[in-house]
């Protein structure tokens, strides 16, 4: 984003404004703040390790492939000939 000079350029002039407008009233609105919570509560967090195990395999594969490459063999066969009936 960059500040139009003298605002001679109608698109640019449009493109900021219109930014401002979508970011500035967001700070004004008291009514989507949310409160203040200073009490946290610890959440404990578990791992599956069968979709630990599959991002990894998965993973594994992407940079094979990757590293490989894909090839594709296309075959165009054109034949004229006069149609048999």
């Amino acid at each position: 984003m960059r500040i139009p000079h003298n605002f001679d350029y109608p698109y640019e002039t449009l493109m900021l404004f219109s930014m401002v407008f979508m970011v500035i009233p967001p700070f004004f609105n008291e009514k989507v703040k949310p409160e203040l919570n200073l009490l946290r509560v610890k959440k404990k967090r578990n791992v599956n390790l069968g979709y630990l195990a599959m991002m990894i395999v998965l993973m594994a594969f992407l940079r094979i492939m990757l590293g490989i490459g894909l090839h594709f063999i296309i075959e165009i066969n054109i034949s004229i000939s006069p149609a048999v009936s």
